[in-house]
């Protein structure tokens, strides 16, 4: 199944809100519409220029239809765009804990600073 132009707007919407609501506006992003197999969409970050080029494929898997939604993909990649640097300095080479630790730390301060400002 193709995926449309308005599938790829409501992914785009959807990324750049999650992205705001979790504090990751330093990075600057490249959201892009192309073929991404095996996935709805992708991301490829940069950490240390800040830059995240964020996918959404062109096309599902028939055997997807019934669980594809562009806005759920959008939310997906940038909670793994939060993730993403976590993921990064575990998979080093030198992972030294007080870099994980820190980096733990700076997810939580997002997550509360987004569910601070949310109203019971």
């Amino acid at each position: 199944m193709k995926t449309t132009k308005k599938d790829f707007e409501r992914f785009c919407a959807a990324f750049r809100l999650w992205q705001k609501n979790l504090g990751l506006t330093d990075f600057h992003c490249v959201l892009r519409h192309q073929l991404e197999e095996g996935c709805f969409g992708s991301i490829n970050p940069d950490h240390q220029g800040k830059i995240v080029v964020v996918k959404f494929s062109t096309e599902v898997p028939e055997r997807d239809r019934d669980i594809y939604d562009p806005a759920r993909t959008g939310r997906h990649e940038g909670l793994e765009l939060l993730l993403a640097r976590m993921d990064s300095i575990a998979r080093g080479r030198y992972c030294f804990p007080d870099d994980v630790t820190e980096e733990r730390h700076a997810v939580i301060r997002r997550l509360e600073n987004y569910l601070d400002g949310e109203k019971p």
